[in-house]
């Protein structure tokens, strides 16, 4: 707020800053096996604290607040449960107030099965986390 004082009145005068959120938290690229879940992570604010809303979008197509395999949450961040390989894409977070929009995407993979060899045992084993196969052996896809 800024006065100004002279000696016969004085004007009161209130500054309101007037810009797009930003994020706190975007969603991060993101790899996950088949029927796995995930959460996307999604926190905005807006300068002079405003509200500010936000919205989930699949290759462009808003995602409603609640579906058949995702929740977007009450911290903003979206839940995608029981993936499968069709779930695969670019998700993007919306943030936006009366004086703009911002947008933070991310791409989610999904693989159908891992497998890698294990350099120690001499045995095929079933892969549950992708950066377990990374570390400890060869990774094949089918």
């Amino acid at each position: 707020m800024c006065v100004k004082v002279n000696s016969s009145s004085s004007i009161n005068a209130l500054y309101v800053i007037s810009e797009p959120p930003y994020f706190l938290v975007v969603p991060e690229n993101s790899n996950i096996v088949k029927r796995g879940f995930i959460i996307l992570g999604c926190q905005a604010t807006s300068p002079g604290g405003e509200e500010t809303r936000l919205q989930w979008y699949r290759e462009g197509t808003l995602l409603p607040v609640r579906g058949e395999k995702h929740l977007k949450l009450r911290n903003g961040s979206l839940l995608l449960s029981n993936v499968y390989p069709a779930q695969a894409g670019n998700y993007c977070c919306q943030a936006s107030n009366r004086h703009g929009r911002s947008l933070a995407c991310a791409k989610v993979t999904v693989f159908s099965k891992y497998i890698f060899f294990s350099f120690l045992f001499f045995r095929l084993e079933v892969a549950v986390f992708p950066t377990l196969c990374y570390t400890l052996g060869l990774v094949f896809y089918w």
